[in-house]
């Protein structure tokens, strides 16, 4: 059984489903039978698409458009 802290740790990997199916279920389980790690990954999802939003509101649409062309082009190579 996971626990809270494994629940914290991994809390990046799990919402971007890049944990193994077993840990993942794992995780799953644990937060489903646990009202605290619930609430804190729901607080955690508002906060990052909050952020997203400001970020990208923030900066200059040009710089917007060759920075995500960048990270594409990035991400294909690695």
């Amino acid at each position: 059984m996971k626990t809270c802290q494994d629940t914290a740790e991994l809390l990046s990997d799990y919402l971007e489903n890049q944990l193994p199916k077993e840990d993942a279920d794992l995780l799953k389980s644990h937060i489903s039978d646990c009202p605290a790690c619930e609430a804190f990954i729901k607080s955690f999802r508002v906060a990052s698409e909050t952020t997203r939003k400001v970020l990208l509101r923030q900066i200059p649409q040009d710089f917007n458009h060759r920075l995500t062309s960048f990270l594409r082009e990035r991400t294909k190579q690695g």
